[in-house]
């Protein structure tokens, strides 16, 4: 007599998807059937720390732990710009004001304030073509930037402080061209910019995240907490 997978108790289900060590196994294991997704949390609580995916210039990422490729499918336009990865999500721009975060396996996303939505943006106008943003330095003189502009060298570096699949609280810190450092929160309508005055001299190199607590390293390998 044939095997109903389909069939077979939640329990048991249950019982094996705990077995499972590695995620990705554990999204095929959910996708088989509907019974069998049903059955199983969306979010797996039980699996180790994973090893992380290294990502690739080609838009794709090796896998340590299977020793496997994985391309980002659609692929994204060359014109995109991956300018951070948190907690298994990237985060994209293109030529356009949008800052958004992509779950690679998931293929979720989540939006961000925009680029023009960050303190030192004075104007944004999508007809001034050439010159569509204008940027306020520090010391108060103005400068335009085109589309491609922003997009290759406004952000430096974007990371979070949790998963937004696990937490709607999360909170991203970004490094804005080198001199600011700039938080939000999910939901936020805008960046805030954190600097103090002694902070306004500093070159931003890095920012991490750590036990849910942002790290700024400067240039001068000086260190701050957020």
């Amino acid at each position: 007599m044939g095997v109903e997978w389909g069939e077979l108790p939640p329990e048991l289900l249950e019982s094996i998807s705990k077995t499972l060590t590695i995620y990705v196994d554990y999204l095929r294991f959910r996708s088989v059937c509907r019974s069998w997704r049903s059955s199983v949390p969306k979010i797996p609580l039980h699996l180790p720390p994973q090893l992380p995916w290294l990502m690739l210039s080609r838009r794709a990422f090796f896998d340590l732990s299977l020793n496997k490729t994985h391309l980002l499918n659609p692929q994204p336009s060359h014109r995109t710009r991956i300018c951070g990865s948190s907690h298994g999500w990237l985060v994209m721009l293109d030529e356009t004001p949008q800052i958004r975060l992509l779950n690679p396996l998931t293929r979720a996303t989540r939006p961000l304030p925009p680029l023009h939505a960050f303190p030192n943006v004075v104007a944004f106008d999508h007809a001034n073509v050439g010159r569509e943003y204008l940027i306020q330095n520090p010391y108060g003189g103005l400068y335009a930037f085109n589309l491609r502009q922003m997009c290759n060298s406004f952000l430096g570096k974007v990371v979070l402080s949790a998963s937004p699949t696990l937490n709607d609280d999360f909170a991203a810190l970004a490094i804005v061209g080198q001199n600011n450092l700039a938080f939000c929160r999910n939901g936020y309508d805008s960046w805030i910019f954190l600097n103090g005055e002694e902070e306004e001299m500093n070159c931003w190199e890095d920012v991490v995240n750590y036990n849910g607590l942002f790290f700024a390293v400067s240039k001068g390998r000086d260190y701050c907490g957020v």
